[in-house]
């Protein structure tokens, strides 16, 4: 477990984590000196604007212990029988589905509340907009 352990950035917490999940776009001042066809365009900028709330840290840190728990597992008996079922769904053969524990979640909440947002800024975070890759599965 350690040897991917240290692909993966170390997890943030707190005010680190407030910070490193915030996003603020850069404002210049001359902008409101310029045409208003110009000032108008820049006002999509403000949909970078990314503020995280409780719900961005919960799920920032389901989603890395869940990928944590799901990279310990991958070289265990129980991913060896989901590859077995996999294939047997392929093959369109009787199927019994395998479901781990922490490695498994459900985001529920109303629309419009950020879902969507948290879980791609926790994963750009967790990633660092990279491929995590190990060479012994």
């Amino acid at each position: 477990m350690i040897e991917f352990i240290k692909l993966l950035p170390e997890m943030k917490a707190g005010q680190e984590l407030v910070s490193a999940l915030s996003v603020f776009p850069s404002y210049d001042e001359q902008i409101r000196k310029q045409e208003s066809a110009v000032r108008l365009m820049a006002l999509s900028d403000l949909y970078q604007l990314y503020i995280p709330s409780q719900m961005s840290m919960e799920i920032y840190s389901k989603l890395y212990l869940a990928l944590l728990r799901s990279m310990q597992k991958k070289s265990t008996e129980i991913a060896i029988k989901q590859r077995y079922e996999n294939y047997k769904a392929m093959q369109k053969q009787s199927y019994q589905g395998i479901l781990g524990g922490s490695d498994s979640f459900t985001i529920i909440g109303t629309s419009g509340i950020g879902k969507s947002s948290a879980i791609s800024r926790a994963i750009s975070l967790i990633t660092e907009n990279r491929m995590i890759e190990i060479n012994k599965p």
